[in-house]
């Protein structure tokens, strides 16, 4: 019974030879589909990168805009005074 199913599965194997490749041909495919898979999640990480490289970006100029606006102010505020200090001497 043994022999038999050794034959049996000899048969097999050399049928799959023949005709087949062992699910290589399957493999393939699922390495190719990965590789897509990877590429397209490589993709989506460089856009991330260049979103928030663009969100820096954009703070700076904010923060820039925030602290000149502010000594703006506080020259045309301090202006006089220091003008009426100056006068007085």
């Amino acid at each position: 019974m043994l022999r038999e199913q050794v034959a049996d599965n000899a048969r097999r194997l050399d049928d799959i030879d023949r005709m087949g490749t062992r699910g290589v041909a399957v493999l393939a495919v699922q390495v190719g589909e990965l590789t897509k898979d990877v590429g397209a999640v490589q993709l989506q990480m460089e856009n991330h990168r260049k979103e928030h490289e663009a969100d820096v970006k954009a703070r700076v100029l904010a923060r820039r805009w925030a602290v000149g606006i502010g000594l703006a102010v506080f020259t045309a505020i301090e202006s006089p005074l220091v003008a009426l200090l100056v006068s007085r001497r």
